[in-house]
């Protein structure tokens, strides 16, 4: 029996994409705009919103907005020079898609990652996106938003992330998690209490989710 009837939601950078070089590019280009200089972006990326990156490094709030959106148009405009997906991501995504409901939890703007989506992996069908414009607070708000109205049981749920703060989310949310170990994370903190899966290449998600197919 192939693996089927699994709801699986996707992180977005280091884990559907890879896209350090892009963010840090257009936050530095967009803070230096404004004459700011900016650090911790790399380790903060999917953890943090932006505008609490920006905060972080005492940018005064009046001109956060300004920053974002001068950060969203370079974004926007220029994603395709250094953002890629991930090795197998395609594919693979492709592939589950024929048996099992697909979504995205991610930080990001919703409508940015909807083009990125379109433009990466035009074939595939994601029922459900939650971004971090999108009301949430964090990721586990956004889970559970997207628990909530798939209707799954949990114990068929999973979702795909590289940070030690999305098994946490996972967690939070009654789901099962399984970690990326090609993202951004290898040097977060885990989850101690948490059973969480863990895969080194995209396409293993397949290998996985077949072993635990329902009976």
């Amino acid at each position: 029996m192939d693996l089927m009837g699994k709801l699986i939601i996707f992180d977005m950078d280091g884990t559907l994409i890879d896209s350090d070089k892009t963010i840090i590019r257009c936050m530095e280009e967009a803070s230096s705009n404004f004459g700011y200089r900016i650090h911790s972006i790399r380790e903060n990326i999917g953890i943090l919103k932006l505008d609490d990156i920006l905060a972080l490094n005492d940018i005064p709030e009046k001109n956060i907005n300004e920053i974002l959106m001068f950060y969203k148009k370079c974004y926007s405009e220029t994603f395709y020079l250094d953002t890629k997906p991930m090795n197998k991501s395609v594919e693979t995504l492709e592939y589950l898609q024929n048996k099992n409901r697909l979504g995205v939890l991610t930080l990001k703007y919703e409508d940015l990652t909807r083009k990125l989506l379109e433009y990466f992996f035009r074939n595939v069908k994601f029922e459900f996106l939650v971004g971090g414009d999108s009301g949430i607070k964090n990721k586990t708000e956004g889970l559970k938003r997207i628990v909530g109205i798939s209707g799954e049981d949990r114990s068929q749920i999973y979702y795909v992330g590289d940070r030690g703060s999305d098994m946490k989310a996972a967690m939070e949310a009654g789901i099962n998690g399984i970690w990326v170990s090609f993202g951004l994370g290898l040097n977060d903190s885990f989850p101690q209490d948490y059973r969480f899966y863990k895969i080194d290449s995209f396409d293993k998600i397949i290998d996985l989710l077949r072993a635990n197919r329902k009976s």
